[in-house]
């Protein structure tokens, strides 16, 4: 995907579409890649409205972590929103994901994409680090694991809170068993 713009899920997108997204869509004169993350917003774009949005020029990629809805779209690239359905997405024929794992565990991630006959295996290898780094609400754990790992990120903004110790207990004990953190 060449570097463009995302568009975040909101009551506009089902109250007057298309107007705003359009308007964002020509803004950006680049590919716009939508969110659809309900769990994060309230708020689901089923696969019709979807479809509705890829008739939308430069409304090229969807990153859809509802789960249940995973599915090709026409007119749209398909991205895995949630690190557990990166293997099925790719299955699918997707583009990839933006996914939370992926920034302590890219590589092997990576070789999920230029590898599919070993797909499976490195996605079930993968698990118990996707189970530990959503201990809790990211940016919440991943923050606490690139700490952990030495890469000096910062904390959380309000109304986020840090990681308390069980919570980076977990990670710490995940990081250790997959290798990357003594």
């Amino acid at each position: 995907m060449e570097r463009g713009s995302g568009i975040p899920p909101g009551p506009f997108l089902h109250a007057a579409l298309p107007n705003p997204a359009c308007q964002i869509a020509k803004a950006a004169g680049k590919p716009v890649m939508v969110y659809n993350v309900p769990a994060r917003t309230g708020i689901d774009m089923p696969n019709d409205l979807l479809g509705e949005l890829a008739q939308i020029e430069h409304i090229d990629y969807v990153k859809q972590a509802n789960n249940a809805n995973l599915a090709p779209l026409d007119g749209l690239g398909l991205y895995a929103g949630d690190d557990d359905v990166f293997a099925r997405t790719l299955e699918l024929g997707g583009c990839g994901g933006v996914l939370v794992a992926s920034q302590v565990a890219g590589p092997l991630m990576r070789r999920m994409v230029d590898e599919p006959d070993r797909r499976a295996e490195i996605d079930a290898r993968l698990r118990p680090l996707y189970r530990a780094l959503s201990v809790t609400t990211n940016p919440i754990p991943i923050k606490a694991a690139l700490n952990l790992l030495g890469h000096r990120v910062g904390g959380v903004r309000l109304p986020l809170v840090e990681a308390d110790e069980a919570e980076i207990e977990v990670i710490r004990t995940a990081l250790i068993e997959f290798g990357l953190l003594r």
